[in-house]
Protein backbone atom coordinates (compact mmCIF):
# COMPACT_ATOMS: atom_id res chain seq x y z
CA UNK A 1 0.00 0.00 0.00
CA UNK A 2 1.20 3.61 -0.65
CA UNK A 3 2.15 6.00 2.12
CA UNK A 4 -0.68 7.41 4.19
CA UNK A 5 -1.85 11.01 4.46
CA UNK A 6 -2.76 13.16 7.43
CA UNK A 7 -6.49 13.11 8.11
CA UNK A 8 -8.26 16.22 6.84
CA UNK A 9 -11.65 17.13 8.29
CA UNK A 10 -12.79 19.00 5.15
CA UNK A 11 -15.87 17.58 3.46
CA UNK A 12 -15.66 19.36 0.11
CA UNK A 13 -13.80 18.38 -3.05
CA UNK A 14 -11.04 20.49 -4.56
CA UNK A 15 -11.10 18.67 -7.91
CA UNK A 16 -14.07 18.22 -10.24
CA UNK A 17 -13.22 14.58 -11.00
CA UNK A 18 -12.16 12.34 -8.11
CA UNK A 19 -9.90 12.39 -5.05
CA UNK A 20 -8.40 9.47 -3.13
CA UNK A 21 -7.07 9.47 0.45
CA UNK A 22 -5.26 6.82 2.47
CA UNK A 23 -5.50 7.50 6.21
CA UNK A 24 -4.03 5.80 9.26
CA UNK A 25 -4.71 7.23 12.73
CA UNK A 26 -3.32 5.99 16.04
CA UNK A 27 -6.12 7.82 17.86
CA UNK A 28 -9.06 8.94 15.73
CA UNK A 29 -10.92 12.11 16.56
CA UNK A 30 -14.71 11.94 16.54
CA UNK A 31 -16.35 12.56 13.16
CA UNK A 32 -19.83 14.07 13.39
CA UNK A 33 -22.83 12.84 11.42
CA UNK A 34 -22.44 14.58 8.07
CA UNK A 35 -23.19 14.58 4.35
CA UNK A 36 -21.64 15.86 1.13
CA UNK A 37 -22.70 16.32 -2.48
CA UNK A 38 -20.35 13.77 -4.02
CA UNK A 39 -20.20 9.97 -4.09
CA UNK A 40 -17.95 8.16 -1.64
CA UNK A 41 -16.34 4.71 -1.76
CA UNK A 42 -14.99 3.76 1.67
CA UNK A 43 -12.50 0.88 1.96
CA UNK A 44 -11.97 -0.23 5.56
CA UNK A 45 -8.56 -1.71 6.39
CA UNK A 46 -8.20 -1.97 10.17
CA UNK A 47 -9.59 -0.78 13.48
CA UNK A 48 -12.79 -1.18 15.49
CA UNK A 49 -15.54 0.59 13.56
CA UNK A 50 -19.30 0.56 13.35
CA UNK A 51 -20.49 2.72 10.46
CA UNK A 52 -23.79 4.59 10.73
CA UNK A 53 -25.51 5.33 7.41
CA UNK A 54 -28.98 6.82 7.73
CA UNK A 55 -29.52 5.07 11.05
CA UNK A 56 -28.31 1.69 9.75
CA UNK A 57 -25.28 0.36 11.62
CA UNK A 58 -22.72 -1.71 9.69
CA UNK A 59 -20.28 -3.68 11.85
CA UNK A 60 -17.17 -3.59 9.68
CA UNK A 61 -14.54 -6.23 9.04
CA UNK A 62 -11.16 -5.55 7.37
CA UNK A 63 -11.50 -5.01 3.59
CA UNK A 64 -15.21 -4.18 3.72
CA UNK A 65 -16.42 -1.73 1.09
CA UNK A 66 -19.10 0.90 1.66
CA UNK A 67 -20.83 2.82 -1.13
CA UNK A 68 -22.28 6.11 0.15
CA UNK A 69 -24.49 8.37 -1.96
CA UNK A 70 -24.88 12.16 -1.64
CA UNK A 71 -28.34 11.70 -0.10
CA UNK A 72 -27.15 9.65 2.89
CA UNK A 73 -26.14 11.03 6.27
CA UNK A 74 -23.26 8.98 7.63
CA UNK A 75 -20.73 8.71 10.43
CA UNK A 76 -17.94 6.29 11.40
CA UNK A 77 -18.21 5.22 15.04
CA UNK A 78 -14.56 4.54 15.85
CA UNK A 79 -12.92 3.05 18.94
CA UNK A 80 -10.33 5.79 19.60
CA UNK A 81 -8.00 3.37 21.41
CA UNK A 82 -7.48 1.18 18.32
CA UNK A 83 -5.40 2.26 15.27
CA UNK A 84 -7.75 3.05 12.40
CA UNK A 85 -6.84 2.71 8.70
CA UNK A 86 -8.99 3.21 5.60
CA UNK A 87 -8.95 4.45 2.02
CA UNK A 88 -11.60 6.90 0.84
CA UNK A 89 -12.48 7.68 -2.78
CA UNK A 90 -14.53 10.82 -3.45
CA UNK A 91 -16.23 11.17 -6.83
CA UNK A 92 -17.85 14.22 -8.40
CA UNK A 93 -21.45 13.43 -9.39
CA UNK A 94 -21.35 15.14 -12.76
CA UNK A 95 -18.03 13.53 -13.62
CA UNK A 96 -19.27 10.01 -12.88
CA UNK A 97 -22.47 10.62 -14.84
CA UNK A 98 -20.42 11.82 -17.80
CA UNK A 99 -18.46 8.55 -17.86
CA UNK A 100 -21.58 6.38 -17.77
CA UNK A 101 -23.32 5.00 -20.84
CA UNK A 102 -26.89 3.78 -21.54
CA UNK A 103 -25.63 0.21 -21.07
CA UNK A 104 -23.37 0.89 -18.10
CA UNK A 105 -24.57 3.26 -15.39
CA UNK A 106 -21.51 3.71 -13.17
CA UNK A 107 -23.67 5.21 -10.41
CA UNK A 108 -25.55 1.95 -9.91
CA UNK A 109 -23.53 0.96 -6.86
CA UNK A 110 -24.77 4.12 -5.14
CA UNK A 111 -28.45 3.68 -6.05
CA UNK A 112 -30.41 3.99 -2.81
CA UNK A 113 -33.75 3.50 -4.61
CA UNK A 114 -33.13 -0.22 -5.01
CA UNK A 115 -35.67 -2.17 -2.95
CA UNK A 116 -33.02 -4.11 -1.03
CA UNK A 117 -30.42 -1.37 -0.94
CA UNK A 118 -27.34 -2.29 1.06
CA UNK A 119 -24.28 -0.06 1.35
CA UNK A 120 -21.94 -2.90 2.25
CA UNK A 121 -19.95 -5.24 0.03
CA UNK A 122 -17.70 -7.87 1.63
CA UNK A 123 -15.13 -8.74 -1.08
CA UNK A 124 -13.67 -12.16 -1.83
CA UNK A 125 -9.92 -12.79 -1.54
CA UNK A 126 -9.41 -12.20 -5.27
CA UNK A 127 -11.47 -9.01 -5.09
CA UNK A 128 -9.38 -7.81 -2.14
CA UNK A 129 -6.21 -8.24 -4.20
CA UNK A 130 -7.80 -6.22 -7.00
CA UNK A 131 -8.96 -3.49 -4.62
CA UNK A 132 -5.51 -3.20 -3.00
CA UNK A 133 -3.86 -2.93 -6.42
CA UNK A 134 -6.30 -0.38 -7.85
CA UNK A 135 -6.26 1.87 -4.80
CA UNK A 136 -2.47 1.79 -4.75
CA UNK A 137 -2.33 2.69 -8.46
CA UNK A 138 -4.82 5.55 -8.11
CA UNK A 139 -3.14 6.93 -4.99
CA UNK A 140 0.32 6.79 -6.56
CA UNK A 141 -0.80 8.53 -9.75
CA UNK A 142 -2.58 11.34 -7.87
CA UNK A 143 -0.08 11.81 -5.01
CA UNK A 144 3.11 11.49 -7.04
CA UNK A 145 2.20 12.43 -10.60
CA UNK A 146 4.60 11.81 -13.47
CA UNK A 147 4.36 12.01 -17.26
CA UNK A 148 0.79 11.30 -18.40
CA UNK A 149 -0.56 10.79 -14.86
CA UNK A 150 -3.80 12.66 -15.54
CA UNK A 151 -4.59 10.52 -18.60
CA UNK A 152 -3.43 7.32 -16.95
CA UNK A 153 -5.37 7.94 -13.71
CA UNK A 154 -8.53 8.72 -15.71
CA UNK A 155 -8.27 5.38 -17.48
CA UNK A 156 -7.58 3.59 -14.19
CA UNK A 157 -10.55 5.28 -12.56
CA UNK A 158 -12.96 4.32 -15.35
CA UNK A 159 -11.80 0.70 -15.22
CA UNK A 160 -12.03 0.67 -11.43
CA UNK A 161 -15.60 2.00 -11.43
CA UNK A 162 -16.66 -0.80 -13.78
CA UNK A 163 -14.98 -3.32 -11.46
CA UNK A 164 -16.59 -1.81 -8.36
CA UNK A 165 -20.04 -1.94 -9.94
CA UNK A 166 -19.48 -5.57 -10.92
CA UNK A 167 -18.61 -6.38 -7.32
CA UNK A 168 -21.70 -4.57 -6.13
CA UNK A 169 -24.00 -6.30 -8.62
CA UNK A 170 -22.56 -9.78 -8.20
CA UNK A 171 -22.14 -9.88 -4.43
CA UNK A 172 -24.61 -11.47 -2.09
CA UNK A 173 -25.63 -9.32 0.84
CA UNK A 174 -22.64 -9.83 3.10
CA UNK A 175 -24.19 -8.59 6.29
CA UNK A 176 -27.52 -6.94 6.86
CA UNK A 177 -27.41 -3.68 8.83
CA UNK A 178 -27.55 -4.12 12.57
CA UNK A 179 -29.66 -1.28 13.92
CA UNK A 180 -29.45 -1.01 17.69
CA UNK A 181 -32.04 1.76 17.81
CA UNK A 182 -35.37 1.06 19.46
CA UNK A 183 -38.47 0.39 17.31
CA UNK A 184 -39.66 3.87 18.27
CA UNK A 185 -36.51 5.59 16.96
CA UNK A 186 -36.64 3.56 13.75
CA UNK A 187 -40.21 4.77 13.19
CA UNK A 188 -39.25 8.34 14.04
CA UNK A 189 -36.33 8.26 11.57
CA UNK A 190 -38.61 6.94 8.84
CA UNK A 191 -41.18 9.65 9.59
CA UNK A 192 -38.58 12.42 9.52
CA UNK A 193 -37.02 11.16 6.28
CA UNK A 194 -40.44 11.28 4.61
CA UNK A 195 -41.60 14.58 6.10
CA UNK A 196 -38.63 16.84 6.85
CA UNK A 197 -39.73 19.26 4.12
CA UNK A 198 -42.83 20.11 6.17
CA UNK A 199 -42.21 23.44 7.89
CA UNK A 200 -43.73 22.66 11.29
CA UNK A 201 -41.90 19.37 11.93
CA UNK A 202 -40.25 19.68 15.33
CA UNK A 203 -39.47 17.79 18.51
CA UNK A 204 -42.89 18.74 19.85
CA UNK A 205 -44.84 17.71 16.75
CA UNK A 206 -42.95 14.42 16.39
CA UNK A 207 -43.42 13.63 20.08
CA UNK A 208 -47.14 14.35 19.79
CA UNK A 209 -47.45 12.13 16.72
CA UNK A 210 -45.86 9.17 18.51
CA UNK A 211 -47.65 9.78 21.84
CA UNK A 212 -44.46 10.25 23.81
CA UNK A 213 -43.07 13.06 25.94
CA UNK A 214 -40.61 15.47 24.36
CA UNK A 215 -38.08 14.68 27.09
CA UNK A 216 -38.26 10.91 26.55
CA UNK A 217 -38.04 11.26 22.75
CA UNK A 218 -35.13 13.70 22.95
CA UNK A 219 -33.19 11.42 25.30
CA UNK A 220 -33.76 8.31 23.16
CA UNK A 221 -32.90 10.11 19.93
CA UNK A 222 -29.68 11.57 21.30
CA UNK A 223 -28.69 8.18 22.66
CA UNK A 224 -29.30 6.43 19.31
CA UNK A 225 -27.75 8.96 16.91
CA UNK A 226 -25.53 11.15 19.06
CA UNK A 227 -27.26 14.36 17.95
CA UNK A 228 -30.52 16.10 18.75
CA UNK A 229 -33.67 15.52 16.74
CA UNK A 230 -33.64 19.19 15.74
CA UNK A 231 -30.07 18.89 14.43
CA UNK A 232 -30.97 15.75 12.48
CA UNK A 233 -33.91 17.51 10.80
CA UNK A 234 -31.66 20.47 9.95
CA UNK A 235 -29.01 18.15 8.47
CA UNK A 236 -31.61 16.42 6.29
CA UNK A 237 -32.84 19.80 5.05
CA UNK A 238 -29.33 21.11 4.39
CA UNK A 239 -28.45 17.88 2.61
CA UNK A 240 -31.38 18.31 0.23
CA UNK A 241 -30.67 22.03 -0.15
CA UNK A 242 -27.02 21.50 -1.08
CA UNK A 243 -27.93 19.02 -3.81
CA UNK A 244 -30.69 21.24 -5.22
CA UNK A 245 -28.37 24.28 -5.27
CA UNK A 246 -25.60 22.27 -6.94
CA UNK A 247 -28.15 21.32 -9.62
CA UNK A 248 -28.77 25.00 -10.39
CA UNK A 249 -32.10 25.54 -8.65
CA UNK A 250 -32.89 28.99 -7.27
CA UNK A 251 -32.23 29.53 -3.53
CA UNK A 252 -35.75 30.89 -2.98
CA UNK A 253 -37.32 27.73 -4.39
CA UNK A 254 -34.84 25.53 -2.54
CA UNK A 255 -35.87 27.23 0.70
CA UNK A 256 -39.54 26.36 0.14
CA UNK A 257 -38.81 22.79 -0.98
CA UNK A 258 -36.72 22.17 2.13
CA UNK A 259 -39.43 23.27 4.56
CA UNK A 260 -38.52 26.93 5.09
CA UNK A 261 -41.36 29.30 4.20
CA UNK A 262 -39.29 32.12 5.71
CA UNK A 263 -36.17 32.56 3.54
CA UNK A 264 -34.28 34.31 6.36
CA UNK A 265 -34.54 31.17 8.50
CA UNK A 266 -33.21 29.08 5.61
CA UNK A 267 -30.40 31.57 4.99
CA UNK A 268 -29.28 31.48 8.64
CA UNK A 269 -29.41 27.68 8.83
CA UNK A 270 -27.44 27.30 5.59
CA UNK A 271 -24.84 29.89 6.63
CA UNK A 272 -24.39 28.12 9.97
CA UNK A 273 -23.91 24.72 8.29
CA UNK A 274 -21.66 25.73 5.37
CA UNK A 275 -20.17 29.09 6.34
CA UNK A 276 -21.36 30.71 3.10
CA UNK A 277 -24.70 31.91 1.74
CA UNK A 278 -26.91 29.68 -0.45
CA UNK A 279 -26.25 31.86 -3.51
CA UNK A 280 -22.46 31.76 -2.98
CA UNK A 281 -22.64 27.99 -2.54
CA UNK A 282 -24.54 27.71 -5.82
CA UNK A 283 -21.88 29.80 -7.61
CA UNK A 284 -19.10 27.53 -6.36
CA UNK A 285 -20.90 24.50 -7.76
CA UNK A 286 -20.99 25.91 -11.31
Amino acid sequence: MPRTQNFNIRQSMKRDTFEVFHYRDARMQKVELHHHIFYEVYYFLSGEVDYNIEGKIYKLQPHDLLFISPTELHQPLVDPNTPYERIVLWINRGYLNSLSSPLADLTQCFNIKHLEHNNLVRPTLNQIKLLDMRFEQLTNETQRPSFGSEIYSTGLFMQFMVELNRMFIQTEVAELPVNDASPLIKEVLSFIDNNFSVEDISLASVAERFFISKYHLSRQFNSALGISLYKYITLKRMQKASIMLSNGQAPSQVSLDCGYNDYSNFYRAFLTEYGISPSEYAKRCI
